[in-house]
């Protein structure tokens, strides 16, 4: 989600601590950067929403840390397409084929 609310934050937290047996988990929030305005928002967008511009740097973690994923090998992009995204809601979110 691109803003997610801090309680439904709270209460996704809540249930998953609660109702599964999940020992880890980690919030990791996907961010995209207009390269022409340094404007940052959350998720993956295809156009800037400060600017309309459609040069945009995507920025996520795998390994524990943010990066730009265009220098990420292909078994890293593969991985970050392959990981389960859910809104606060519990809604799934797909990442789009073209990242």
């Amino acid at each position: 989600e691109q803003n997610p609310s801090p309680e439904g934050i709270y209460e996704l937290t809540r249930k998953i601590s609660l109702k599964t047996a999940i020992q880890y988990f980690a919030f990791t929030k996907d961010l995209s950067v207009c390269r022409d305005c340094s404007f940052v928002t959350g998720g993956f967008v295809d156009r800037c929403p400060n600017c309309n511009s459609t040069r945009i740097d995507y920025w996520s973690r795998i390994t524990g840390y943010y990066q730009n994923i265009s220098g990420w090998n292909k078994g890293k992009i593969a991985e970050l397409r392959d990981r389960a995204r859910y809104g606060t809601q519990g809604n799934v979110i797909a990442l789009k084929s073209k990242k």
